[in-house]
């Protein structure tokens, strides 16, 4: 199992950590951070879970064809940031202070950010989404990341984004 793909340094931190297995992920493929409930799709391999302290963390790699064989694999991290916690603040400031040159946008109250990384000398377009929940004190951050192969199927980017849209707007907040 790979998982090379810049979805960001923090989650690597938290999973290096403390991994933990997955062991609430419910039928319909719902997993739950706190108040945070997040559907994934089936097919995607859960391979770091922390769900715990001020900074929570899931992250996924997404099959592709193209990167069968090579050091290259397609993530989706979601990463919940306690905004009262000096440390959690401070993680997600430095994320989001290393994205540059991003093309900005929005999907509803989410913040969209569009940009380019690499990795290993592999290009990466990475899709960064991210909600402030002043209410509750919390920032989600999910980061779709992906190698920009030749391999590709041509429709592989917007089908990514797609997937990513699917997740932001399948997030629920709240207790269950």
């Amino acid at each position: 199992m790979r998982h090379s793909a810049p979805y960001h340094a923090s989650a690597l931190r938290l999973a290096s950590a403390c991994l933990l297995p997955l062991v609430a992920l419910a039928a319909d493929n719902e997993i739950r951070l706190g108040e945070v409930a997040v559907t994934l799709d089936a097919s995607w391999t859960i391979f770091a879970h922390k769900a715990e302290g001020p900074v929570w963390a899931i992250a996924t790699q997404i099959r592709n064809h193209a990167d069968a064989g090579t050091k290259d694999s397609t993530n989706l991290a979601i990463t919940i940031f306690d905004m009262g916690d000096a440390q959690a603040t401070a993680s997600l400031t430095k994320i989001l202070l290393g994205i540059t040159d991003a093309k900005e946008g929005a999907h509803g109250r989410w913040r969209i950010m569009d940009w380019n990384g690499e990795v290993d000398g592999t290009r990466y377009a990475i899709h960064d989404s991210v909600l402030r929940l002043e209410e509750r004190k919390l920032t989600l951050l999910v980061r779709l990341a992906y190698p920009q192969l030749a391999e590709n199927p041509p429709d592989y980017a917007a089908r990514l984004v797609q997937a990513a849209f699917q997740v932001i707007d399948g997030i629920t907040i709240g207790r269950p």
